[in-house]
Protein backbone atom coordinates (compact mmCIF):
# COMPACT_ATOMS: atom_id res chain seq x y z
CA UNK A 1 0.00 0.00 0.00
CA UNK A 2 1.23 3.28 -0.83
CA UNK A 3 0.66 5.61 2.37
CA UNK A 4 1.87 9.46 1.87
CA UNK A 5 4.62 10.76 4.28
CA UNK A 6 2.06 12.45 6.39
CA UNK A 7 -0.51 9.25 6.33
CA UNK A 8 3.09 7.19 7.78
CA UNK A 9 3.40 9.87 10.35
CA UNK A 10 -0.12 9.82 11.65
CA UNK A 11 -0.26 5.76 11.45
CA UNK A 12 3.04 5.69 13.82
CA UNK A 13 1.65 8.13 16.24
CA UNK A 14 -1.87 6.14 16.30
CA UNK A 15 0.01 2.82 17.00
CA UNK A 16 2.57 4.44 19.70
CA UNK A 17 -0.63 5.91 20.95
CA UNK A 18 -2.12 2.43 21.71
CA UNK A 19 0.90 1.11 22.82
CA UNK A 20 1.43 3.62 25.24
CA UNK A 21 -2.08 2.62 26.59
CA UNK A 22 -1.36 -1.36 26.62
CA UNK A 23 2.08 -1.58 27.59
CA UNK A 24 3.07 -3.08 24.50
CA UNK A 25 6.43 -2.58 22.28
CA UNK A 26 5.48 -2.89 18.61
CA UNK A 27 2.58 -2.59 16.51
CA UNK A 28 1.85 -6.40 16.00
CA UNK A 29 1.34 -6.76 19.78
CA UNK A 30 -1.89 -4.77 18.50
CA UNK A 31 -2.88 -7.69 17.01
CA UNK A 32 -3.27 -9.66 20.27
CA UNK A 33 -4.85 -6.63 22.40
CA UNK A 34 -6.47 -4.05 20.03
CA UNK A 35 -5.74 -1.45 22.46
CA UNK A 36 -5.36 1.70 19.47
CA UNK A 37 -8.99 3.59 20.52
CA UNK A 38 -8.05 7.52 19.57
CA UNK A 39 -9.58 10.56 19.59
CA UNK A 40 -8.18 13.46 17.06
CA UNK A 41 -6.50 15.15 19.28
CA UNK A 42 -4.42 12.57 21.09
CA UNK A 43 -2.76 12.30 16.80
CA UNK A 44 -2.78 16.45 17.34
CA UNK A 45 -0.33 15.95 20.48
CA UNK A 46 1.65 13.25 18.81
CA UNK A 47 2.53 14.76 15.76
CA UNK A 48 1.71 18.49 15.91
CA UNK A 49 -0.24 18.45 12.78
CA UNK A 50 -3.25 20.91 12.98
CA UNK A 51 -6.65 19.78 13.40
CA UNK A 52 -7.49 20.38 10.31
CA UNK A 53 -4.03 18.04 8.87
CA UNK A 54 -5.19 15.40 11.54
CA UNK A 55 -8.65 15.22 9.90
CA UNK A 56 -7.83 15.15 6.21
CA UNK A 57 -5.29 12.04 7.20
CA UNK A 58 -8.00 10.26 9.54
CA UNK A 59 -10.13 10.31 6.30
CA UNK A 60 -7.53 9.34 3.91
CA UNK A 61 -6.61 6.52 6.16
CA UNK A 62 -10.36 5.42 6.95
CA UNK A 63 -10.69 5.33 3.06
CA UNK A 64 -7.66 3.28 2.47
CA UNK A 65 -9.06 0.93 5.08
CA UNK A 66 -6.61 1.18 7.79
CA UNK A 67 -8.93 2.46 10.76
CA UNK A 68 -12.18 2.74 11.53
CA UNK A 69 -14.39 4.90 13.78
CA UNK A 70 -16.11 3.60 16.74
CA UNK A 71 -17.93 5.78 18.75
CA UNK A 72 -18.65 9.40 17.87
CA UNK A 73 -15.10 11.07 17.53
CA UNK A 74 -13.42 7.91 18.34
CA UNK A 75 -11.57 5.65 16.00
CA UNK A 76 -9.36 2.92 15.92
CA UNK A 77 -6.74 0.77 14.17
CA UNK A 78 -8.08 -2.04 11.61
CA UNK A 79 -5.61 -5.18 11.39
CA UNK A 80 -4.50 -4.22 7.93
CA UNK A 81 -4.00 -0.73 10.24
CA UNK A 82 -2.04 -2.28 12.66
CA UNK A 83 -0.01 -4.35 10.14
CA UNK A 84 0.83 -1.20 8.18
CA UNK A 85 2.02 0.67 11.16
CA UNK A 86 4.45 -2.82 11.61
CA UNK A 87 5.69 -2.06 8.32
CA UNK A 88 6.51 1.50 9.23
CA UNK A 89 7.96 0.72 12.41
CA UNK A 90 10.47 -1.71 10.85
CA UNK A 91 11.87 0.78 8.43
Amino acid sequence: MILTNKEKIALRAIAENGLHGMGGDVPDDLLCDNFSWFYPEDIVKRTNFSKAQVAGLIRSLDEKGLIAPDKKNEWFLLEEGIIEAQKIWEK
